[in-house]
C-alpha cells in the first residue's frame, strides 16, 4: 500500500505540472490555434495519472460500475487531441487545411466511448426504462414499436460494453501510430534550427511516452503483450517522465511555445524549491531514525537543532542552486540576454557590411525564429532605400526602393518597435510601404545614429506564429541599436581603407610621375637650365620636360592641366607622350601643337583642356623659337635689364577642333634670362587672399639675375612662400631658368 500511495503521489504531481503547463501556454496567447490545440492536448494527458491518483486515494467509495467511476474515460479525449496536436504542431499540415471543416470527426469514437461507459453503462436498466409493460396506454402506443430496436441496441451496447477496452485499445494503438507518423514527419518541415530544436525535443518526448504508454497498456489490452503490475507502473512512470519532462525541458532550456522567461523561471524554481524541502524532510527525518537508533528513544532537542541548522543552510544552497540554474538551465543561446551579449560582442569585432548583415540575418531567423527579415539602408548617393534580404542559398539579395521624405521623417522619429501599420496609416501610397507590404513585413526597427537616418531593420512574423513578447522587444531594441553603431563603425572604417587605398595609389602615381619628369637637365657651355615642380596634392597636373630633337636642339615644355589630382594627372601624362611623339616626327612647333590639340580634344570631354608652352632652343645660334597654346607668358630678361613676354601662338589644348598656332623667335644673348612658369607661381595667395602676381616675379628676377639658374629659382620660391605666409598653395607649382652665359662664368 505505501508503494501505491508513493506512485499515486507521483502521478498526482505529474497531472498538476501538465495541467500548470497547459494553463501557461493557453495564457501565453490563447488567440493562437497552436497554443489552444496544446493546452487542450496537455489537459486531456494530465486526467489519466490525475484519475489514477484519485481511484487510490477515494477508490474505494466509488463502484467500479457507476457513471462517475467510467468518467476516467474523459481522458482518453487525449488521443484525438493528439492527432490534432500533431496536424497543426509546429505548422499546419496541408491536411489539416484541406479537410478544416472535418477536424472535429476525429473525436466522435472516443465521445462515443464516454457515452457508452457512463450513460450507456446500464443497459437493462435503460430498457426498464422504456418497458411497454410498466407504461400506460400512451407510452405503449409510444414505445411498443421500438422495443425491438431498444432490445436489439441493448444487447450491442452490452457486447460493446464487455469488449469496450479491447475495441478502443486498438481505436486508440491507431490514434497513437497516426500522430506519431505526423510528428515524426512534421520534424522535417522546420528550417530555422532554434525552433527545430525546440520541436524536435518535444515530438521525440511524446514519441517515446506513447510508445510505452503502448507496451504498458495497448499491447495487454490486446493480448499482444503480458506485463505484471510492478512493470505497467514502471513503464508508465517513465512515459510520464519522457512525456512531462520533453515538454518542460523545452519550456525551460529552449522557450518552446514563446513561454515567457518569468514563467521559466516560476516554473524551474517551483521543481527546484519543491525537491530541495523534499531533500531537507528526508534527511531530518533519517537523522532522527538515526538518533532513535543509537539512543533508543526520541531527543527533541536534536529534532529542532537539526531543523535550525537545515533553515540556516534553507538560503545559501538556494542561492547556489539559483546560479547553477540560470547558467544551466535559464541562460542559454536562446535567452534574450545571451542574444544580445553574443550579437553585441561579435558585431564589434567585424567591420565589412556583408559579415554585419550575416551575424544579424542569423540571429533573427536562427534564434528569434523571424520567418524573413530584411536590412534597410539609406543610399549615400541618391534618395533611395537599399533593402538587403537573405537568401535561401545564403547569399545577399538587395532592391532598390525610392525613399520619401515622410518615411524618413517618421521612422527618424521613432525608437523601439514599430508596427508596420503605423507606418502604412502614415504613409499609405508610399513605394516603400508597397515593397514592404509585398514582403508581408509586420515590424519596423528604426536605425539611427549620430550622423541621423540610416535605415530600419524589417521582419515579418515569427515562424512559430507568435506575437512578440518582452525578451524579443528587449531583444530586438538591443540588435537595433548595435546595428545602428556597427554599420556606422563600417562605414567610416570602409572610408578609411578607401581612403588609404587612395593615398597609395597616389603615392604610386605620384611616383610614375615624377619618373616621366626629367632627372637630369641639360647644359652647355654657355647657356644652363633649372626646373622646380611641386604638385597641391599627391599627384599634380603640371608637367615640364626637357627633350633632345632630332635637330640637336634643346625642347622645353611646360604644361599645365585644368583641374587637380589624378584626373589632372592622367592628362599630364597623355600630353607627355603625344609631345615626345610629335617631336620625334621632326615636325615645326605650330603642326605638334596642332596634331596635339586634336588628339586632345578627341581623347577627353570639352571640360579638360591645358595651356603648353613649347621652345625650341639651338645652342650654337642661342636662337629660341616658340609657340605658346594659352599659357602663362614665360618671362625674357634681357642683360640690359628688359623685360619681355612670350606671347605668340594660340589657343589652349583640347577646348575647341582645327585650331592653327603660330611661332615666334628671339635671339638670347650673353647673360639673358627666360623664366617659364605655371599660374601657381602668379596666383599664389597670402592670408588676404592677394594674389602673387607678375610683377612680384619679375621684381624678384631682376634682383637675382646676376645668380646662377638654380639659386635664381630658389630665390623666387623663397620669396613666394614668404608673401604666401601661413597660407596653403592651392594649385601646382612649376618653373623653368634657362640662362645664356659664357663658359667661364
Amino acid at each position: 500500500m505505501d508503494l501505491d500511495l508513493v506512485i499515486a503521489i507521483v502521478y498526482l504531481a505529474c497531472a498538476v505540472l501538465l495541467l500548470f503547463v497547459a494553463v501557461l501556454v493557453g495564457r501565453e496567447d490563447i488567440r493562437k490555434r497552436v497554443n489552444r490545440v496544446t493546452a487542450l492536448m496537455l489537459g486531456f494527458a494530465a486526467l489519466g495519472p490525475l484519475f489514477y491518483a484519485l481511484g487510490v486515494f477515494v477508490g474505494d467509495f466509488i463502484s467500479p460500475r457507476s457513471w462517475l467511476y467510467n468518467t476516467q474515460y474523459l481522458w482518453e479525449l487525449f488521443f484525438p487531441q493528439l492527432v490534432f496536436f500533431a496536424l497543426c504542431f509546429p505548422t499546419e499540415t496541408k491536411s489539416y487545411q484541406r479537410f478544416a471543416r472535418l477536424k472535429y470527426a476525429i473525436f466522435l469514437p472516443h465521445v462515443f466511448h464516454l457515452l457508452l461507459t457512463t450513460v450507456l453503462a446500464d443497459p437493462d436498466k435503460l430498457l426498464e426504462l422504456i418497458d411497454p409493460s410498466k407504461m400506460g396506454t400512451f407510452g405503449k402506443a409510444l414505445f411498443e414499436p421500438i422495443e425491438p430496436i431498444a432490445i436489439f441496441l441493448g444487447a450491442g451496447f452490452s457486447a460493446l460494453l464487455d469488449g469496450h477496452i479491447k475495441l478502443f485499445s486498438t481505436v486508440n494503438f491507431a490514434y497513437v501510430i497516426i500522430a506519431m507518423v505526423i510528428l515524426y514527419r512534421g520534424i522535417r518541415r522546420v528550417t530555422a534550427p532554434q525552433l527545430r530544436r525546440q520541436v524536435a525535443i518535444v515530438i521525440y518526448g511524446i514519441i517515446s511516452a506513447l510508445a510505452l504508454y503502448m507496451v504498458a497498456f495497448i499491447f495487454p489490452a490486446l493480448n499482444i503483450l503480458t506485463l505484471s503490475a510492478s512493470m505497467v507502473r514502471a513503464i508508465t512512470l517513465l512515459a510520464l517522465i519522457l512525456g512531462c519532462g520533453s515538454i518542460v525541458w523545452a519550456i525551460i532550456r529552449y522557450r518552446f511555445m514563446d513561454v515567457r522567461l518569468m514563467v521559466r523561471q516560476s516554473l524551474v524554481y517551483t521543481l527546484t524549491s519543491a525537491l530541495v524541502v523534499g531533500a531537507y524532510v528526508l534527511i531530518i527525518r533519517q537523522l532522527g531514525e538515526i538518533v532513535r537508533s543509537l539512543f533508543g528513544t526520541e531527543v527533541p532537542v536534536l529534532d529542532v537543532f537539526f531543523i535550525i541548522i537545515a533553515l540556516i543552510l534553507f538560503q545559501p544552497v538556494m542561492s547556489q542552486l539559483d546560479d547553477l540554474i540560470k547558467r544551466f538551465f535559464i541562460r542559454d543561446k536562446a535567452d534574450y540576454r545571451n542574444i544580445s551579449e553574443n550579437f553585441s560582442r561579435q558585431v564589434a569585432s567585424v567591420f565589412g557590411t556583408e559579415e554585419i548583415f550575416a551575424l544579424t540575418f542569423t540571429v533573427l531567423k536562427n534564434q528569434m525564429l523571424f520567418e524573413r527579415a530584411y536590412i534597410c539602408l539609406k543610399s549615400d548617393s541618391d534618395n533611395r532605400l537599399c533593402c538587403v534580404a537573405e537568401t535561401q542559398a545564403g547569399d545577399e539579395q538587395v532592391t532598390y526602393v525610392e525613399l520619401e521624405e515622410e518615411v524618413t521623417v517618421f521612422l527618424s522619429r521613432r525608437q523601439g518597435i514599430i508596427n508596420f501599420d503605423e507606418l502604412v496609416n502614415e504613409a499609405p501610397s508610399s513605394p516603400v510601404v508597397d515593397f514592404l507590404s509585398k514582403l508581408r513585413t509586420r515590424y519596423l526597427i528604426s536605425l539611427v545614429s549620430g550622423e541621423g537616418f540610416l535605415g530600419f531593420l524589417a521582419m515579418t512574423d515569427k515562424i512559430s506564429g507568435y506575437r512578440l513578447n518582452y525578451e524579443d522587444i528587449t531583444s530586438l531594441t538591443t540588435i537595433g541599436n548595435q546595428l545602428s553603431v556597427a554599420i556606422t563603425t563600417s562605414k567610416l572604417y570602409q572610408e578609411s581603407i578607401e581612403k588609404q587605398r587612395l593615398e597609395e595609389e597616389m603615392n604610386f602615381a605620384r611616383a610614375i610621375q615624377r619618373d616621366l619628369l626629367p632627372k637630369q637637365f641639360p647644359r652647355g657651355d654657355d647657356y644652363s637650365l633649372s626646373a622646380y615642380s611641386e604638385p597641391s596634392r599627391q599627384v599634380g597636373g603640371d608637367y615640364f620636360d626637357f627633350i633632345t630633337t632630332p635637330r640637336n636642339t634643346v625642347g622645353i615644355v611646360l604644361a599645365d592641366v585644368s583641374g587637380k589630382g589624378m584626373p589632372a594627372a592622367l592628362l599630364a601624362s597623355q600630353l607627355h607622350a603625344a609631345v615626345r611623339s610629335e617631336i620625334n616626327h621632326n615636325l615645326e612647333a605650330t603642326e605638334m601643337l596642332a596634331n596635339v590639340n586634336e588628339l586632345v580634344h578627341q581623347a577627353t570631354s570639352s571640360e579638360k583642356f591645358a595651356t603648353l608652352f613649347f621652345a625650341d632652343f639651338d645652342p650654337e645660334t642661342k636662337m629660341l623659337r616658340y609657340a605658346n597654346a594659352g599659357h602663362n607668358y614665360p618671362i625674357h630678361l634681357s642683360d640690359s635689364e628688359k623685360t619681355g613676354l612670350l606671347q605668340e601662338g594660340g589657343l589652349l589644348l583640347g577646348a575647341f577642333p582645327g585650331v592653327t598656332y603660330k611661332q615666334d623667335e628671339i635671339k638670347l644673348a650673353d647673360n639673358d634670362v627666360v623664366l617659364f612658369y605655371t599660374d601657381g607661381l602668379s596666383e599664389a595667395e597670402n592670408e588676404e587672399e592677394e594674389q602673387y602676381g607678375e610683377e612680384r616675379i619679375i621684381n624678384v628676377l631682376s634682383r637675382h639675375r646676376h645668380l646662377p639658374p638654380a639659386q635664381i629659382q630658389q630665390r623666387i620660391l623663397e620669396d613666394v612662400k614668404s608673401f604666401a605666409g601661413n597660407a596653403s598653395f592651392g594649385d601646382d607649382m612649376t618653373l623653368i631658368v634657362l640662362k645664356v652665359k659664357k663658359h667661364e662664368d
